[in-house]
């Protein structure tokens, strides 16, 4: 089990906030583990159980939780779905699942059951960042080119900022 704490303020701006890119403070608690997090809503997701991109190192720079620096919680929500239903979180861990399997280099996925100020939001699928860290873990050094396609002004995003792509 995961959770977040929050003001109660926050988690109302927090769902009503439709740019995605307000990053709310909060404590995330897994175990005995409580980290000073960051939180922001995804572009998916319905008002009760929006994605969320959880940032790790926020508030305390250098920050880890594993080694991750960031959780990125799907709610099982397509592009211009309105309602997650247990049928796609679970079909969606199942594909990063058999993308693992299959041998390729893809993310890993878990399973996260939230809950925000001791109310259960449900099941969500962590995916694994595709980042610097991901490069390191997978080649042994993250000199080298990832690009990010997510249907956002953010397409394009790269690790080798500056420098020219080859």
């Amino acid at each position: 089990d995961t959770e977040l704490t929050r003001p109660a303020a926050d988690c109302q701006a927090l769902l009503a906030d439709t740019t995605n890119a307000i990053d709310f403070p909060a404590t995330l608690t897994c175990g005995t583990l409580a980290l000073q997090v960051g939180v922001r809503r995804k572009r998916s997701g319905e008002i009760p159980k929006p994605g969320l991109k959880i940032d790790i190192n926020q508030v305390v720079p250098g920050q880890e939780f594993f080694g991750l620096r960031k959780l990125s919680l799907e709610s099982g929500i397509g592009e211009g779905g309105t309602m997650g239903s247990v049928e796609s979180v679970v079909s969606e861990y199942l594909a990063w699942r058999l993308v693992q399997l299959s041998g390729t280099m893809g993310s890993r996925a878990s399973l996260v059951r939230l809950t925000v100020n001791g109310e259960v939001i449900g099941v969500y699928v962590n995916v694994e960042q595709a980042d610097k860290r991901f490069l390191q873990s997978r080649l042994g050094h993250k000199a080298g080119w990832l690009w990010k396609k997510s249907g956002s002004s953010r397409d394009g995003q790269k690790t080798n900022e500056g420098v020219e792509d080859p």
